[in-house]
């Protein structure tokens, strides 16, 4: 069946983080800095950050933020919020952005169902999903707002767009019969073209920092579970990297490229987890007992202090667990 709906059973409402800026650029080998991902340890999901290396989580803004994605500098976060409710219908989701000090300003205004941003290399554009008539498209749009250009023109669902770090293409999965694969097109959505990865559903695409291999979730013919893949960035030559028995989704690859945070239901329910690029122990960094999703990996900046960070909220949080 195909599963292109990470974004699709999120709940509504509208939040923001509140992150330093620095300039867009982050070069490869990056500093790992923070990790966010969607929380419910408070109730609703709501976007939080934790240090991978230890440290306290951090609730930040309000309940419903849903989508992170860091800027390339790890000074900002992009995510889908929702603008409105209505008892007819599903609630409107927009893109934002959020710095410093800063008001939260919304870089879409359709009123639609935006998800899934994804911000350029440089730091100038974000890509996203959207749904255009009955189906879901890639779009993308200026990360200050403004010239909104849709990418492809489908009858069927795309979605979950990953940039390459030279920004020349951008991957995204596709929905091909009743499963998904894995495409990559051009930045204005020419030469479109599948990468092979074998049988199977794949989804969530996510470029390693030096461009060399893409990080993705693979679920094999009628399995229900899915593990974390890799495979060369012009397909081909897919590893698995985990492969258990528990749903491991939502590969984020750390910003020094040794490191894939990904979301594991190990322990009965969804937590972010870290592993290393050439396998071997899986860390958790979200052991607790609430639902913890949606992991995306910043480039260490002055956010890296958390104290530095307004409108966060101290959690408690018992030491790491490995499996």
């Amino acid at each position: 069946m195909a599963r292109l709906a990470r974004a699709a059973a999120l709940p509504a409402a509208l939040a923001f983080v509140a992150l330093a800026a620095a300039p867009a650029h982050a070069a490869y080998p990056g500093e790992n800095g923070l990790i966010a991902y969607v929380s419910s340890r408070s109730g609703p999901p709501t976007p939080t950050v934790v240090d991978p290396d230890g440290g306290v989580p951090r609730v930040v803004g309000r309940p419903g933020q849903v989508s992170p994605a860091w800027s390339p500098d790890g000074a900002a976060l992009a995510v889908a919020g929702a603008i409105s409710r209505s008892p007819r219908g599903p609630a409107t989701f927009e893109i934002f952005t959020m710095h410093l000090n800063g008001e939260p300003v919304a870089i879409t205004a359709d009123r639609g169902q935006d998800f899934d941003p994804a911000w350029s290399p440089d730091g100038t554009r974000i890509a996203y999903s959207a749904m255009t008539g009955d189906n879901r498209d890639i779009w993308v749009v200026d990360a200050t707002g403004g010239n909104a250009q849709r990418l492809t023109r489908n009858s069927v669902d795309e979605g979950t767009p990953s940039w390459s770090p030279d920004g020349t293409e951008i991957a995204f999965t596709r929905t091909r019969g009743a499963d998904n694969v894995i495409a990559v097109m051009a930045p204005d959505g020419s030469h479109v073209r599948t990468l092979a990865t074998g049988r199977g559903d794949d989804e969530d695409p996510e470029w390693s920092p030096d461009g060399t291999r893409i990080a993705y979730t693979h679920y094999a013919p009628g399995s229900s579970t899915a593990d974390i893949w890799t495979m060369n960035a012009i397909g081909g030559d897919a590893r698995p990297l985990t492969h258990t028995r528990a749903n491991e989704t939502q590969p984020a690859w750390s910003p020094d490229g040794g490191q894939i945070a990904f979301t594991s239901n190990r322990r009965r329910h969804d937590d972010v987890w870290v592993m290393p690029v050439g396998g071997g122990r899986a860390t958790c960094v979200t052991p607790d007992p609430a639902s913890d999703d949606s992991p995306a990996w910043g480039t260490r900046s002055d956010v890296g202090n958390l104290e530095a960070v307004p409108g966060m909220q101290r959690v408690s949080r018992p030491p790491g667990l490995s499996l």
